[in-house]
């Protein structure tokens, strides 16, 4: 079964949501590859790297870094990666 990227983002905040990260990190990457354009995606990337931060999962986090300056680059979890 094929999920739509608006059905991917909602997953992937679901799961940021009860701490499955790496099935949200998952669900982004697959998301960037697939619709880098989906108006979503930047929110989507934000909620996933903040959570991973949180949960102590620097590195993961910094890998979604150069996807958050391009789409957010003015949002706070991006900032906060530029620093870590």
């Amino acid at each position: 079964m094929r999920l739509k990227p608006d059905d991917m983002a909602r997953l992937a905040r679901r799961f940021v949501r009860i701490r499955q990260f790496e099935d949200a990190r998952r669900l982004c990457t697959i998301l960037l590859k697939t619709a880098p354009d989906h108006p979503e995606l930047a929110d989507t990337l934000s909620v996933c790297a903040n959570g991973l931060l949180h949960a102590g999962e620097r590195d993961k986090a910094v890998g979604l870094l150069p996807h958050l300056l391009r789409l957010a680059p003015d949002d706070m979890v991006t900032r906060a990666l530029q620093r870590a």
